[in-house]
């Protein structure tokens, strides 16, 4: 038993466009014999009798008609199969958002980040007040600074004074300042410092990383992502972006 053929729209819409195609050569086909017609009778051949130019010129008009008719069937089953390709994808844009898009499983990521961000900066910020205090008491034990000052002979009489670090130990460390005077990092152990890193760079390289390692797409008609300041994009698509989390959240919990 031979399976039964589907026909598509669009199968529908070839055949009735093949179907015109041959109706229009047919159509022309008609319309240059009753036109060879008249132009013998222009040209004074008296064997074309009234009867056959009528009934050529008839068969060209009836053949017209026909290919019309044709051309509309082809126009209207172009239509259909053009809305019958809207809905194939339209279909399969729901089906696709259905099955893959999860917008809880978003939700649950940017919290889980959210509040793994928010212990980086509170250990950040920890690190940056303990290196900070800590150097203020070295300071205030007048501790040496972290960089001495050497002469360095170059030959014809001409020297510089060129920076090498401090020995430093845990029993005899050593203090950097910054431009007015103030602590500003420490160190227990010759050449290794110990400053404030500051929850900014860190967050700012956290992000460099990620995006290296993920190579996010770039948002339409915008820069690259990290060129741009954490702050302002917060400011242009937080409501956005808070507004689809609490969404997903609220249909998580529904």
């Amino acid at each position: 038993m031979t399976a039964a053929t589907i026909t598509t729209p669009a199968d529908e819409a070839a055949q009735a466009e093949a179907a015109y195609l041959a109706a229009e050569t047919e159509a022309v086909a008609a319309d240059e014999a009753a036109e060879h017609l008249a132009e013998r009778v222009r040209e004074g051949d008296d064997s074309v009798t009234p009867e056959q130019l009528d009934t050529a010129q008839k068969a060209g008009k009836f053949a017209r008609l026909r290919a019309e008719a044709a051309q509309r069937k082809a126009r209207k089953a172009a239509e259909r199969a053009e809305q019958a390709r809207r809905r194939t994808l339209t279909e399969q844009a729901v089906t696709l958002l259905d099955k893959q898009s999860a917008p809880a499983t978003v939700a649950d990521a940017y919290e889980t980040a959210r509040r793994a961000l928010a212990a980086l900066v509170a250990a950040v910020d920890r690190h940056d007040d303990t290196v900070t205090e800590a150097a203020c008491l070295l300071a205030q034990a007048d501790a040496p600074p972290s960089i001495r000052y050497e002469r360095v002979e170059h030959g014809g009489g001409y020297a510089t004074q060129e920076p090498r670090p401090a020995t430093a130990s845990r029993t005899a460390p050593t203090v950097s300042y910054d431009a007015h005077g103030h602590p500003l990092a420490l160190s227990v152990d010759t050449g290794k410092s110990r400053s404030p890193l500051h929850s900014g760079s860190v967050l700012g390289t956290l992000l460099a990383d990620v995006t290296a390692a993920s190579q996010p797409r770039t948002p339409m008609g915008e820069t690259e992502f990290m060129r741009r300041p954490i702050t302002e994009q917060a400011h242009q698509h937080g409501d956005r972006v808070r507004a689809f989390l609490t969404d997903a959240t609220k249909g998580a919990a529904a």
